[in-house]
């Protein structure tokens, strides 16, 4: 008896091997820019347009919701710091293919007031583009993240951030999914301050 419990869980584990592409799920969002947002600026611009100090707290084409979409947590995944990011700074460094993000605000303990941080960056057709990758293991599932960060500037000088993401994930080797979607989002300049 204890054979054959071995052989047909042998078996079963064969066949779910032998199945896991069958065990796919997946799923794709795109969402336009938004018809009642400002105007994007002129294709094929200076990636340098972009260099300026933006609102932390902006709009998205996906999500209605009443909490704010901030430029430090929904577009560059930062984590709350103690108090609040108010402005957030970009500066593309095009010899060095880097853009230093500066993150400014109000602390609670006035110890840090600010912080800063560098991606890689590259201008094509006037957009300036990160591309961000991100894998590993929750919870026994593998998950790997493909993230594509397009900026640009509208009419009235507001940064254009078109957000782009593919997650693939497999789960006990068995089953996969994936999903891509996009996502658009727009945030104020403040026009009293300079990078």
């Amino acid at each position: 008896m204890n054979h054959q419990l071995t052989v047909i869980t042998f078996l079963v584990l064969a066949m779910l091997v032998s199945l896991s592409s069958c065990f796919v799920v997946s799923h794709e969002e795109v969402k336009g820019y938004p018809d009642d947002w400002h105007e994007q600026s002129i294709e094929n611009q200076d990636c340098n347009l972009v260099n300026g100090v933006y609102e932390n707290t902006g709009k998205s084409s996906a999500i209605t919701a009443s909490y704010p979409i901030t430029l430090d947590g929904a577009v560059f995944g930062r984590l709350p710091r103690r108090g609040e990011t108010e402005t957030v700074s970009l500066l593309y460094l095009a010899d060095s293919l880097q853009m230093l993000v500066m993150l400014d605000g109000e602390l609670i303990d006035q110890t840090h007031p600010s912080s800063s941080f560098s991606l890689s960056a590259q201008c094509v057709d006037g957009w300036l583009d990160v591309d961000l990758s991100i894998s590993g293991y929750v919870d026994g599932t593998y998950s790997k993240s493909q993230v594509n960060i397009s900026m640009t500037v509208s009419e009235n000088k507001s940064l254009i951030i078109h957000y782009k993401l593919d997650v693939q994930s497999k789960s006990l080797g068995v089953f996969k999914s994936s999903r891509a979607g996009s996502v658009w989002y727009l945030f104020p300049r403040v026009k009293s301050k300079k990078v």
